[in-house]
């Protein structure tokens, strides 16, 4: 069956509304058995359509469907919706675009399919200028997106294509200039993986990542595909970021170009609880394996999106008891801008392992750092790498070294060379080093600068095991319910918030939450905890400290003193009245 949206009543005089037109149209095609429902030339103003069972929306050329000014109209959350559909799409020539301004809490998405299988976007053009994310696929099954032309660069959060546990994907031929990622694989239920992606002959575009899988990763991601694309003008090209307990292997990115991109790729492995599904604060690592980059031209430069990020580079960071693993490069040309050298008190790689984020983003930073210590790529916990046919450069002059490796187990290079001032590797605790065929100093740290790192290497562990110890205090206050609100003096800032919990055995627990600086704790007098955060250099400088106060609780009183000193935080003493609430 085939039905004009104007037969139903739809008038495209950008300002009628259409909303019961259109989708009058949907449930009548529906209905029939399926087919197309058509919007001819015009503009129709419209709220949630809401796309039913062998339903195609096919946009004829001058076609345009405008979201309208009020929020109430997005019942559905998103200006086009489907909802466990089945051959369902938007195809051709026209137009679907939110150019409104709203609220934080209120902005619709363009479009949403949740749990629909055979969904079809081909051809049409989606414009966002104050919605949320453009296109969004949740937990569907055979999708294709093709020749999709996506505009948001100027809306915050506008992720271009995102998917969130689905297989069978195929995106081709799609042109992106996304305001936050252009395309993005996430995974928020262990039940829904991301797995069967192929990304092809698209041009992409973006205020932050071009293509990013990850953070959230409660689920694994597996047999992706990204070929023949263009990543143009971003501040990250590929973000690969492992947080959870689950896998992200078998992924092959093949035939790229990158120009005007700051930081090319970017690898982490990590713990942060990116889900309501997430084991725990602090959940279990996942692995990271199984990748390949080949045929690929990086040329870094662009802006980077705020200034506690990395320069320009290749980051691949993985995690000290989960190392990245079994990642080929082959035929890369990688290209920098250059023009910098150690610092001074610096000669040491010294870059601390990423721990606990807890209540920060998972964001790969630099940590007050002025440079780093490559010129062009960055390793550390990885293990069975292998370079062939790579070359690395940089448009001015550079000390440091092309490549610094630090503690990776296998690392085979074939004809790499390097023709940075620095050399090609600078290595520490590198294990099963194979060179052949190579050009360019090789460095390994030794001495006084070893020393360091191993130095911080101890205070990183040591740090992981009191972040770890306390993440599982925090899970088992999470379960249990907060009997006790704790009021904190208002001229202390060293405290973020605080409760305090109470144990079937009858332990009580203080979840001080967030703390400034690098803080002694003292309750009542009694020191019972030193971070030393500073001297970790955690990337992040927020942790959780949840302490066992039962002991400093007296029959019959309710107040207890924390104090505080630390080197940020300076000394507080904040009176913590607890009160039943």
């Amino acid at each position: 069956m085939v039905l004009y949206v104007t037969e139903m009543g739809a008038i495209g005089d950008g300002s009628a509304l259409n909303t019961k037109a259109i989708n009058d149209a949907i449930t009548a095609v529906s209905e029939a058995g399926g087919g197309q429902v058509i919007v001819p030339p015009g503009t129709f103003l419209s709220g949630s359509i809401v796309l039913k069972n062998n339903v195609h929306l096919y946009m004829e050329p001058g076609s345009k469907i405008t979201g309208c000014d009020n929020p109430a109209a997005y019942n559905k959350g998103a200006l086009v919706y489907g909802d466990h559909a089945d051959n369902v799409g938007i195809e051709g020539y026209g137009i679907i675009e939110i150019n409104q301004r709203f609220e934080e809490d209120e902005r619709p998405f363009v479009v949403i399919m949740r749990k629909c299988t055979n969904v079809t976007l081909r051809g049409i053009s989606l414009y966002d200028q104050g919605g949320y994310f453009v296109s969004y696929c949740d937990q569907c099954t055979n999708v294709t997106i093709d020749s999709v032309v996506i505009e948001s660069r100027d809306c915050d959060n506008g992720d271009g294509i995102d998917f969130s546990g689905s297989r069978n994907v195929t995106i081709s031929n799609c042109k992106v200039r996304a305001g936050d990622d252009a395309i993005g694989l996430k995974t928020h239920d262990p039940e829904g993986p991301c797995e069967n992606f192929t990304i092809t002959n698209c041009v992409l575009n973006s205020n932050w990542a071009g293509l990013r899988i990850g953070p959230e990763t409660c689920g694994d991601m597996i047999n992706i595909t990204v070929s023949n694309c263009v990543f143009n003008d971003c501040s990250d090209g590929i973000k690969l970021q492992l947080c959870e307990n689950y896998r992200m292997e078998k992924i092959v990115f093949s035939n790229l170009v990158m120009v005007n991109v700051c930081r090319s790729v970017v690898m982490t492995c990590n713990s942060y609880p990116m889900s309501s599904k997430s084991a725990g604060v602090r959940p279990p690592l996942g692995s990271f394996k199984d990748i390949l980059f080949d045929n690929i031209i990086m040329k870094t430069g662009g802006r980077a999106p705020h200034q506690r990020f990395f320069e320009e580079m290749f980051v691949l960071h993985g995690f000290p008891t989960a190392p990245i693993s079994d990642v080929m490069f082959s035929n890369i040309c990688f290209r920098t801008a250059g023009g910098k050298t150690y610092n001074d008190d610096e000669k040491g790689i010294l870059v601390p392992d990423l721990l606990d984020h807890y209540r920060s983003y998972p964001e790969f930073m630099p940590h007050g750092r002025d440079n780093f210590p490559s010129a062009c790529m960055y390793i550390k916990n990885a293990e069975n790498l292998r370079f062939m046919n790579c070359t690395f450069d940089t448009e001015e002059p550079d000390g440091r070294t092309a490549i610094v490796a630090e503690n990776v187990k296998g690392m085979k290079m074939f004809a790499a060379s390097s023709s940075v001032s620095g050399g090609l590797l600078r290595y520490y605790n590198v294990t099963g080093l194979s060179m052949t065929c190579c050009e360019g100093d090789v460095i390994e740290v030794t001495g006084e600068d070893a020393k360091r790192c191993d130095e911080l290497q101890a205070i990183t562990l040591k740090m992981e095991k009191q972040i770890a110890d306390n993440a599982a205090i925090v899970d088992k206050i999470k379960k249990m319910p907060i009997l006790t609100k704790i009021m904190i003096d208002e001229d202390s800032d060293a405290l973020t918030y605080a409760f305090t919990h109470d144990y079937d055995e009858g332990e009580r627990y203080l979840d001080l939450g967030v703390l400034k600086g690098s803080p002694k704790v003292t309750i009542n007098d009694v020191e019972i905890y030193d971070w030393n955060r500073n001297e970790c250099r955690s990337y992040s400088d927020r942790l959780p400290i949840a302490l066992e106060i039962t002991p400093f609780l007296k029959s019959g009183e309710n107040c207890i003193t924390v104090s505080l000193y630390g080197r940020n935080a300076g000394y507080r003493s904040s009176a913590i009245y607890v009160r039943k609430g």
